[in-house]
This record gives structure tokens, sequence and C-alpha cells, in this order.
């Protein structure tokens, strides 16, 4: 029954954390480099930034059939130590 409890306590907690990090990914348009370097693209994609990051930025790319905010959980975790971007 102690492990039970403690199993559950430590969900709740894991929950938790999930939601308050969960809750810094803002989705929003960016303007990125295009590939050949003189343009611009723009597209939306979900992101999370941390204060600072001293790290280069991270981008999650999705397969056929869901979108960024299946990788939402992720980009909350990886997102307290660099600019996450998951692309729409």
């Amino acid at each position: 029954l102690a492990f039970a409890v403690r199993a559950a306590l430590r969900v709740r907690r894991e929950l938790a954390d999930h939601a308050i990090a969960a809750a810094r990914v803002r989705s929003r348009w960016n303007s990125v480099p295009a590939v050949d370097g003189v343009r611009r693209l723009r597209l939306h994609a979900q992101v999370a930034e941390p204060v600072r990051s001293t790290y280069p930025p991270i981008v999650l790319v999705h397969g056929f059939g869901i979108g960024g905010r299946y990788l939402v959980p992720l980009a909350a975790r990886l997102g307290r130590h660099a600019h996450v971007y998951a692309p729409d």
C-alpha cells in the first residue's frame, strides 16, 4: 500500500511539473531565414524559449498523421535549456 501511495504521489508531481512546463510553450508565427540565405520564410510553430540559453535551437519534426502539439511535452522539457521549435 505504501508503494502505491508513493507511486501515485510521484505521478501526480510529474503531471503537475508537466502542466507547468507545457504552459511555457507558446503557439506563434516565426520568421526564419530561407535556404538561399536571402529571403525569409514565415512558419507556424509551438515554441519553448528559456530565459537564457547557450545551446543551439532545437527543431522537433513530426511525422505524417500528427501535428506539432504532439511534441509539446518534449518541447516543454527541452525548453528549459534551449529554444525549441515544433513546426506545423
